[in-house]
């Protein structure tokens, strides 16, 4: 990890290493082996460098405002299931388990929870974890630059 941050750090200002260095957690850490994150971050920090002009600022933002409408949809919609699927599990404990009523509240339940295991639902859920990161990236970015003119 420690060449990690050594590259990372390379390839951004002081004050970014500095707050990027604040998330560490054992989450991001080599305890966990898992270094996936750490590529992520590098790789957004190359394809979204630190803001150095006001028309950057602007894409990034136009960018952000983008993504976020999407990422929104994409929560909407994984919410929406989540949601059904806990009345459906709130409605099961007051049903009695022989009823006809509690085979098809469980029928329910169980086509919701089969649908969240799809290709398509997973590919969803992938995306809008990419898109968090992307958001709170940039978003980062902007408030170093805005901070940089206060």
């Amino acid at each position: 990890m420690k060449r990690q941050q050594k590259k990372l750090s390379e390839s951004m200002p002081a004050a970014q290493v500095m707050i990027e260095s604040q998330y560490e957690t054992g989450h991001t850490s080599e305890d966990t082996g898992d270094e996936l994150e750490w590529d992520q971050k590098d790789y957004l920090y190359r394809l979204y460098p630190a803001i150095t002009t006001d028309e950057q600022r602007r894409r990034y933002k136009k960018e952000f405002d983008s993504d976020l409408a999407h990422y929104k949809s994409l929560c909407s919609e994984m919410d929406d299931i989540s949601d059904q699927m806990h009345k459906l599990s709130r409605e099961l404990d007051t049903l009695d388990e022989g009823s006809m009523k509690y085979q098809g509240v469980a029928d329910e339940y169980n086509g919701l929870k089969d649908l969240k295991k799809t290709d398509d639902y997973q590919t969803k859920r992938r995306q809008s974890k990419e898109l968090r990161r992307k958001l709170f990236h940039i978003k980062h970015l902007v408030k170093i630059y805005d901070q940089g003119f206060c």
